[in-house]
């Protein structure tokens, strides 16, 4: 029986070091995966060097029209995120940042993200992301755009018309500058950050 017991334990170590060596190993980015399988394009087609929020030409056209672009009709568009770290400051702070946290030294799931992201009809698309905080211990909405646009011709010009539905000020912006998706992409909830940000 004891023997049993040893190799059961052999495998589950086993078992979680594939798992791991699985996890770490490097894969190809998609900035958010139902994008990239609906336009059957790369990443950097959209973003500057295939990662951050940047977008390229196409990227902007591509969020201008209400994120239609794309022929591939059968994938699934979800994608998840997660984000984690381990905060230490020279100093322990005065008083822990959070519930259920340290002053210092602190490991944390900062943000896991689920994302819908999908032409919906010809003319309308959405991306929506709702996020668990693991700072705060809540999920919330987080950026989310529903677009409808439509090309059109304006006085001999070509141009794109539509509407932008969303709960972010600044999510809108067709580069991807400001605010919502500006440096630094990720902070910590947990170490002191600069107060200093772009006033919208």
């Amino acid at each position: 029986m004891p023997s049993l017991i040893v190799r059961s334990t052999n495998f589950g170590l086993i078992t979680a070091l594939l798992a791991l060596t699985a996890l770490a190993l490097p894969l190809p980015s998609h900035a958010v995966p139902s994008f990239a399988r609906q336009t059957g394009m790369p990443c950097s087609q959209c973003h500057i060097l295939a990662f951050g929020p940047a977008l390229t030409a196409y990227g902007r056209q591509f969020k201008l029209n209400g994120y239609t672009f794309g022929k591939v009709e059968s994938y699934v568009p979800l994608a998840m995120m997660i984000q984690g770290g381990f905060s230490r400051a020279d100093a322990a702070q005065p008083a822990p940042p959070a519930n259920h946290f340290n002053t210092n030294d602190n490991g944390s799931v900062d943000q896991l993200s689920v994302f819908i992201s999908t032409r919906i009809t010809e003319h309308t698309g959405i991306f929506a992301q709702s996020t668990y905080s693991g700072v705060d211990r809540h999920f919330s909405w987080d950026n989310t755009d529903w677009r409808y646009a439509r090309p059109v011709t304006l006085f001999g010009t070509d141009a794109v018309v539509g509407v932008s539905v969303n709960n972010n000020p600044t999510v809108q912006d067709p580069w991807n500058t400001t605010p919502a998706w500006a440096f630094p992409y990720i902070t910590s909830g947990l170490a002191p950050t600069p107060a200093a940000s772009t006033i919208v």
